[in-house]
């Protein structure tokens, strides 16, 4: 240990600038084979530097081709490093959604920005608990905030009801539950889909996503009848189907904007629509989710789109449209079956993006069928990530992260970033280092410090 603290004496003292010091380094890595270490244990060299050192490595003597593998060839990161990483990926993902309300934010008049911080003061401190992480996308506060100021013209009081009426609404129904822990099993879900075709398609001219709802073709009384479903199970499944969206769908695609996309448009094809869709059990079940969504939901679409609609349609739409909220009314657009749907939505979305059956020109599979019903696969990639998210949440995961590890965004930002975390390793106490460490070829330039304490300092 006394060579060890004279060589790390003379390598501090040395001029980093100049590039000889790295050779410098390089010796000293390499006499690290002559260190006795038992395995499993960190060494002292990477317990300064946070890398790993393996025991035989080689020498500089070897020549500078073992030299640059050393160098530039880092170990593969562990399963705990990956959960770091992606942790970290989706802390910086998040503030960038963050950053753009903000940046909207300051676009407002000074009394829009009041109005912000008047209702921020209400629900600040739930947000700093964690309590309104489900109900926020990527955590944006501020965001979820204008939203709802604009919904209500600005009326702070009205705003706030509504938030406080929404967060009672969710306890005393347990609506966490219904993704965390549901009632109803998976394979009531999947055989679901099989009498139900829904999935995302394309997006619209604002870049809102777009969900395709086959309703006209769906079989509510056969599904009841072979499922044995009660109406707290399809109520559940509806829920869980909305809370999937607002919790881990539209997140999603707001890392992936850069901004945030809190809002989603519908387009609802009739086509086949017959009297057995009002029975009285159908009428009933439909009757139930037009309220919680109404009262708690309708934030999240921009608009809906219904296309193809029968006769037998226009005359429900005219008994129950004088119960449906003015808001909700504003945003359903009924198209003329006998003019082409996509004249009647040019304004909304380009025709290349609108699927066949809409008169579009985009292929899309949702509500293809088989002997058995829907397609399952119609919309695979869909419903693949829609199920695992589920499954992620029931486990008590976050499918974020989660995410972020099997599709190698995590590693990517490991590789990227250069870093590698110094987990649990031999700190007081057990504690865990707050820090990164840079990798080999990194540790002449000391700027990466500096960035990297910056990125930790950043509000999440």
């Amino acid at each position: 240990m006394h060579e060890l603290a004279k060589s790390l004496t003379q390598l501090v003292t040395e001029d980093y600038t100049r590039r000889s010091s790295f050779s410098s380094l390089q010796d000293l890595f390499s006499n690290a084979s002559s260190w006795s270490v038992k395995p499993g244990v960190t060494s002292p060299i990477s317990l300064l530097f946070g890398l790993n050192i393996d025991a035989k490595s080689k020498r500089a003597s070897d020549g500078p081709e073992a030299m640059a593998s050393t160098a530039t060839t880092p170990p593969p990161p562990d399963v705990r490093d990956l959960r770091w990483a992606a942790e970290q990926l989706v802390k910086k993902e998040e503030e960038a959604v963050q950053r753009s309300s903000r940046e909207h934010l300051a676009t407002l008049t000074a009394e829009a920005r009041a109005a912000l911080a008047e209702l921020r003061c209400t629900f600040q401190d739930a947000w700093r608990a964690g309590r309104l992480r489900e109900i926020l996308i990527c955590n944006d506060l501020d965001g979820s905030l204008l939203e709802q100021l604009e919904r209500h013209k600005w009326d702070v009081a009205r705003a706030r009801r509504f938030l406080q009426k929404h967060l009672k609404w969710r306890a005393d129904n347990r609506v966490s539950d219904v993704l965390n822990k549901p009632k109803v099993p998976q394979w009531k879900h999947v055989e679901f889909r099989r009498h139900w075709a829904g999935g995302f398609h394309n997006r619209d001219r604002l870049g809102h996503p777009m969900y395709v709802d086959r309703a006209g073709s769906a079989d509510l009384t056969r599904l009841r009848q072979k499922l044995h479903m009660s109406a707290d199970d399809m109520m559940e499944m509806y829920l869980a189907n909305i809370e999937i969206k607002r919790r881990y769908l539209l997140p999603k695609l707001s890392r992936q904007a850069g901004r945030r996309v809190g809002r989603f448009s519908v387009l609802l094809d009739l086509t086949g629509l017959d009297g057995r869709f009002f029975s009285t059990s159908v009428f009933g079940y439909l009757q139930r989710i037009s309220k919680a969504f109404s009262n708690n939901y309708e934030e999240l679409q921009h608009t809906i789109v219904v296309a193809n609609a029968p006769r037998i349609f226009q005359r429900f739409w005219s008994l129950v449209k004088g119960f449906v909220p003015k808001e909700t009314l504003q945003k359903v657009r009924i198209l003329d079956s006998n003019k082409p749907a996509a004249e009647q939505i040019g304004d909304l979305v380009e025709v290349s993006q609108l699927p066949q059956f809409f008169g579009g020109t985009s292929l899309c599979g949702i509500g293809e069928k088989d002997d058995g019903g829907f397609k399952l696969d119609s919309g695979a990639a869909y419903e693949r990530d829609i199920d695992r998210a589920k499954q992620w949440l029931r486990e008590g995961k976050q499918p974020e992260i989660e995410e972020a590890i099997l599709d190698g965004r995590a590693a990517k930002f490991l590789d990227e970033e250069g870093l590698s975390r110094t987990d649990e390793v031999h700190q007081p106490g057990g504690h865990r280092s707050p820090m990164a460490a840079p990798a080999a070829a990194s540790l002449i330039s000391p700027s990466w410090t500096g960035e990297f304490k910056k990125t930790l300092k950043r509000p999440c």
